[in-house]
């Protein structure tokens, strides 16, 4: 049930309406009653209301004649054209035909006279929409008369979904037009009903009251339209602006280009004020090619002097290039008029950004493509170094700071700038209030609960600082100048100290360096106070600030960024991400063949010299570069890329490292670079891919790092792991396999080696690989696969050792640091199959070392001659001094403890210890062979001998067998000069 009341100079009148029951005539018979009531004389005219939301559009019919105008109110159901809704919030439907207060408009007749305007109610509940009634005969056409007063309005209720479209009856009898309201943002757009027949214009009804302006409604569905925008947007008006589309091509240029260039980016600039103004959050570019030129309005004769007009967005804006192309025009020779500079400024100094966003929430830039001013320059000045064209960096394509945040740049292609394609700086707003502190002299004491300043060692607080109300919501610590300069503090954590304006303590809340922090409401002023530092000082100073927020949370998606001067994209912003992006050939020569820039540090992506937060870096491919990513970031995750032909990441200063899931194609996985002093690093490189000539992660020297390398496959002809370095789970195979001869050496020395497989390092070159770790030191060599390895003494240790580990078809030498002392190779758990081992290599055509031991130690591990093995021998001595070259022998050690010792060679000779291939002459060098609870199987014994049967041996060499279980044999064959001693248990000596 609907009810309407109508109140015209105390005169009243009620209409009810049962939307369910009454057809369309009494509904209309029951309003002219109504309405014939009141006085003829204009109603009180209402105040203005708010902006309401518009009601539902009616169901499309034909289009019937206009009726007379009036003031303009909700649109009622068309006739022909279909029921038009009340404008505003929608106000209660009457039965269809009447559609709510306004009834369909029929035929075009002649103009009826109007009804009296009603006074304005006072908001009501919406009511609920009526059924459609059966639509009125039409009635006689009568004569025009008086425009009469406007009917009430509906009541303005919260706007509601579209409800369901009515069928078609027959075109009705015109109604009474609803009350007029605020125009309203456009509504959902109904349905298209069947074209009713065309009936006689009908009177015009009173307007109805004036609603209060309701809560917006949800976007209508998407039209049918051939290119147009939608209601938000704005569509750019090129002629009105004063914009000219089309290239400027190469310098020299005219005065009349010039100014096109200017204005175009003022007109541009107008343009996004506009839509601004309105309310316009999409505006959407007509597609073309668009000329600008960077400007020096104010006439700085250097680049921090210059003063720029970018293209500037605003906060919610979207500028959506729609498919145009953006050139920068530019002239190293001849000054553009905009350039202001002194005289003696070279016009190659010009300095510029095309589009800036700055102090920006929610500004995005889409779909286009910018091309800067490296295709125009001529790079004629005749310098060579950072003081030349060559060596310019000061151009780019979008820039971003001062506290700019959830910001994007989305489907481009930046390309041809001389600095990057895309800088964010990680400053926060440019304002007095955004810095609290700025590297406070820190005094001793550890302030308490109660707001005392108490001593303690290695406590440090700063004096109070002033905050300020509503504004300082939000802090968190930064270097002072933004870049990469973590402070230098020794305690990772620190409290913020809060107190009011008694100086009461209202908060202390520990926080690391960027971490965001929420300031008490009621906080007036705050300290910072370290912990853990050298205690005893006077005042402790450290380089650090407190200010609101940097710039944050940035993304860059769907970009191709290449053949920038410099590099590609550089920043410090908080909680960037880049993603699905093609960032490639930057750093190098632009593809058309320009000078490179005179530095090392050219890059695809460097956030070394802003520093900021976290960085995240997704499924982008880098090719064709010097550096590919510079990571000076607090935090930093890189993950499913593609690295191909550069270097890899470099980690600087940082607490957390991510690289998973990439994959490496001549490109070594990531570098180390020293960090603060005091400062704890991470770093996971997990599941990835590496295929390249040399790989090395070297982190000896960082004693706060730890690196974690887990899990991946390595394809190289070079590793290094060596430092404070995890290496677990990981597949290493020599790219280039026995054919590689080039002098350039693996290494394995970290703290942790476990679990992992290595191939291939073997063939001829005897140069190739090294992995060990020292013995009972609290590093772990255990659990891997060696296959086909060539191992070199690297002399770093003089007793080595590999637990649990493998080893097949494998020669190993091995280690001597210092040689004036002995040194042994340790085997526990092991298994060895058809591996060699060699000694004494160091000692060859040496005179001057006497009496050392080198011992080969085989505890709880297995040996295996396979039927296949070709060297014959497991454990070689390169000792060639003869007799008279020293004068207290040198002697080798074979030990096998509570292990096995398998021989199945049949067809030649075998035997645990001899001299190298080749080594001949008079040698005095002490051999020993002892065997202690120990399996021994032996294929054929004949042809085996432990020690081989020399002529020259040193008679005090020696077999000794203890309690050794024999299989396949008997007894022991004797070996030549070579005293052999066999015991069983009870120690009987058989031998």
């Amino acid at each position: 049930m609907v009810k309407i009341s109508i109140n015209v100079d105390d005169d009243n009148a009620e209409v009810l309406f049962d939307m369910k029951d009454v057809q369309a005539r009494e509904a209309i018979e029951a309003l002219e009653a109504a309405i014939k009531k009141l006085s003829t004389d204009s109603g009180i005219k209402g105040d203005k209301g708010d902006k309401g939301d518009p009601g539902p559009q009616g169901v499309k019919g034909d289009k019937g004649d206009s009726g007379a105008p009036g003031e303009k109110g909700a649109t009622g159901s068309v006739g022909a054209i279909g029921a038009a809704g009340p404008k505003g919030e929608a106000g209660p439907a009457g039965a269809k035909g009447v559609t709510g207060i306004a009834g369909a408009i029929g035929a075009a007749g002649p103009k009826g006279d109007a009804g009296p305007q009603g006074i304005k109610g006072d908001k009501g509940d919406l009511g609920p929409v009526g059924t459609k009634g059966a639509t009125g005969v039409t009635g006689a056409t009568g004569a025009a008369g008086p425009k009469g007063d406007a009917g009430p309005q509906g009541i303005n209720g919260d706007k509601g979904d579209p409800g369901p479209a009515g069928t078609k009856g027959v075109t009705g009898a015109v109604g009474p037009q609803g009350l007029k309201g605020d125009k309203g943002d456009p509504g959902s757009v109904g349905t298209t009903g069947a074209t009713g027949g065309t009936g006689p214009k009908g009177d015009m009804g009173p307007q109805g009251l004036k609603g209060d302006k309701g809560d917006q409604g949800p976007a209508g569905p998407a039209g049918s339209s051939n290119g147009g925008t939608s209601g938000s947007d704005y569509f750019i008006e090129l002629s009105k602006w004063g914009i000219t589309q089309g290239s400027m091509g190469k310098p020299p240029y005219t005065t009349g280009q010039w100014a096109i260039a200017y204005n175009n980016l003022l007109g541009f600039n107008n343009a996004l004020k506009y839509a601004k103004d309105n309310g316009r959050g999409k505006i959407v570019v007509p597609t073309g090619i668009y000329s600008f030129c960077y400007t020096n309005i104010n006439g700085g004769a250097e680049a921090y002097a210059m003063q720029n007009t970018p293209i500037k967005l605003f906060d919610y804006q979207t500028l959506d290039l729609n498919g145009s192309q953006f050139e920068v025009m530019f002239d190293s020779i001849n000054k553009n008029p905009y350039d202001k500079s002194p005289a003696t400024t070279p016009a190659w100094k010009l300095a510029g950004k095309l589009i800036e966003l700055t102090n920006c929430i929610h500004s995005h830039v889409i779909n286009g493509k910018i091309i800067g001013d490296i295709p125009n320059r001529s790079f004629s000045d005749g310098g060579r170094g950072f003081n030349s064209e060559y060596g310019t960096e000061q151009t780019y394509g979008i820039y971003l700071d001062r506290g700019s945040k959830f910001c994007s740049f989305e489907n481009l292609d930046v390309s041809m700038f001389m600095g990057d394609g895309i800088t964010m700086g990680s400053y926060p707003l440019s304002t007095l209030s955004s810095n609290i502190i700025q590297s406070p002299k820190m005094l001793p004491g550890y302030v308490d609960d109660t707001g005392t300043t108490i001593a303690r060692d290695g406590a440090y607080v700063s004096a109070k600082f002033k905050l300020i109300r509503g504004v300082h919501k939000e802090i968190q610590m930064r270097t002072g100048g933004g870049y990469t300069r973590i402070p230098n503090i020794k305690n990772t954590w620190f409290e913020y100290l809060f107190f009011d304006e008694a100086g009461k303590i209202v908060g202390r809340k520990k926080a690391i360096y960027l971490q965001n922090t929420m300031v008490p409401y009621n906080a007036f002023t705050m300290a910072v106070q370290l912990l853990n530092e050298t205690p005893g000082l006077a005042d402790l100073t450290i380089n650090y600030s407190i200010t609101m927020p940097q710039t944050q949370f940035v993304t860059i998606k769907n970009c191709e960024i290449h053949d920038n001067h410099r590099g590609g994209i550089s920043g410090g912003a908080d909680f960037t991400t880049i993603e699905k992006s093609k960032i490639y050939h930057n750093g190098m020569d632009s593809s058309i063949g320009v000078p490179v820039f005179p530095d090392t540090t050219r890059y695809q992506i460097n956030f070394e010299d802003s520093y900021c937060n976290f960085l995240n870096i997704i499924d982008c491919h880098f090719f064709s570069g010097f550096h590919s990513v510079l990571a000076g970031v607090y935090n930093v995750r890189i993950e499913n890329c593609l690295f191909q032909g550069l270097n890899g990441p470099i980690i600087y200063n940082n607490s957390s490292t991510v690289i998973k899931g990439n994959t490496f194609d001549d490109c070594n996985g990531f570098g180390l670079m020293p960090s603060m002093e005091y400062q704890r690093r991470t770093i996971h490189f997990t599941d990835n891919i590496v295929n390249t000539k040399v790989c090395g992660f070297n982190a000896v020297g960082h004693a706060n790092t730890f690196v974690k390398v887990s899990n991946n496959t390595f394809n190289v002809d070079s590793i290094t792991v060596v430092g404070n370095i995890e290496f677990k789970g990981n597949s290493v195979k020599a790219l280039s396999g026995e054919t590689w001869n080039e002098y350039i050496q693996s290494s394995i020395n970290c703290k942790v080696c476990e679990g992992n497989i290595f191939e291939n390092f073997g063939g001829n070159n005897y140069y190739r690989f090294f992995a060990s770790k020292k013995k009972d030191s609290d590093s772990i060599m255990k659990n891997n696969i060696f296959r086909n390895i060539a191992f070199n003494s690297v002399n770093i240790n003089n007793d080595t050792e590999f637990k649990e580990c493998e080893f097949y078809n494998c020669t190993i030498r091995v280690p001597v640091s210092d040689k004036t002392l002995n040194s042994s190779l340790t085997f526990e758990k092991c298994l060895l199959q058809d591996t060699q081992i060699d000694v004494g290599g160091v000692y060859v055509n040496d005179k001057s070392i006497e009496g050392i031991v080198q011992k080969v130690i085989f505890e709880d591990s297995k040996v295996i001659f396979t039927k296949d093995y070709k060297k014959g021998v497991l454990v070689t001595i390169g000792d060639n001094i003869s007799s008279n070259g020293i004068v207290a022998p040198r002697s080798y050690e074979v030990e096998f403890i509570d292990g096995e010792f398998t021989n199945q060679v049949v067809t030649s000779n075998t035997r645990i210890m001899a001299y190298a291939a080749g080594v001949t002459g008079d040698y005095p060098q002490l051999k020993k062979v002892k065997i202690e609870d120990t399996t021994l199987r032996i294929a054929d014994i004949s042809k085996f001998n432990f020690i081989a049967d020399e002529s020259n041996s040193n008679p005090n060499s020696s077999v000794i067998i203890k309690n050794a279980k024999f299989r396949g044999f008997d007894e022991i064959k004797p070996t030549k000069n070579v005293k052999t001693e066999v015991y069983v248990t009870p120690l009987t000596k058989l031998m």
